[in-house]
């Protein structure tokens, strides 16, 4: 980074305290351990220390804080499931509206194959095998580069994504719209085996 840093503020805490009338209160305490099977230990500890003092404390992992303050913005985690959701329809409605058009603009190839002499279950089944190819390749790379950022590297954006996983049931949506956009597929395809050949060399050039 060059020039001074514009993201962070460092002030004296003293005038912190002069300003609030808190003078010598201080709100969190960060402890680090050196073997983390002791922090349950620790933090029992330190809560049976403070727990009939004027100033309780209630101690625990750098993780739980994290997680307690996504909390207070809501069901996050909720929240990004319907954005899923919703981003998983818009690809379906995309690929599906895209694969539909390659097709009809595949006429051409589609009648000099039929021309040929290859039989309409033929075609069908190449162009079908490609559509499926492409669906299920591509859910099997999204949801499977999914899971290895998120549930083996442990991706966690910073801390704003604590404890997110991709669920077993994920796997279950990419297959079931990779489906979906096959079956969607088939509809265009089934339009162009139809076609008769002479319809379709006039396209030709």
């Amino acid at each position: 980074m060059q020039g001074p840093d514009k993201t962070s503020i460092y002030f004296h805490r003293k005038y912190l305290e002069e300003l609030t009338g808190n003078r010598g209160v201080v709100m969190w305490f960060w402890i680090r351990v050196d073997d983390p099977a002791v922090v349950p230990r620790v933090v029992q500890a330190i809560d049976a220390k403070f727990e009939n003092s004027a100033y309780s404390t209630r101690s625990m992992t750098e993780k739980q804080f994290q997680v307690q303050f996504m909390e207070m913005m809501g069901n996050v985690r909720l929240f990004m499931r319907i954005i899923g959701l919703a981003i998983l329809f818009t690809i379906i409605l995309i690929a599906s509206n895209a694969i539909s058009m390659s097709v009809r603009e595949r006429a051409t190839e589609v009648a000099v194959l039929r021309a040929l002499g290859f039989s309409k279950p033929a075609v069908a089944a190449l162009l079908g095998g490609e559509i499926a190819a492409i669906s299920y390749g591509g859910a099997l790379l999204g949801a499977g580069g999914a899971f290895l950022i998120y549930n083996v590297a442990g991706f966690d954006g910073g801390g704003w994504l604590q404890n997110f996983t991709v669920p077993a049931d994920g796997a279950l949506l990419a297959a079931g719209a990779a489906t979906i956009i096959t079956i969607c597929g088939f509809v265009p395809v089934a339009f162009a085996v139809r076609r008769s050949i002479v319809d379709g060399l006039r396209r030709v050039a």
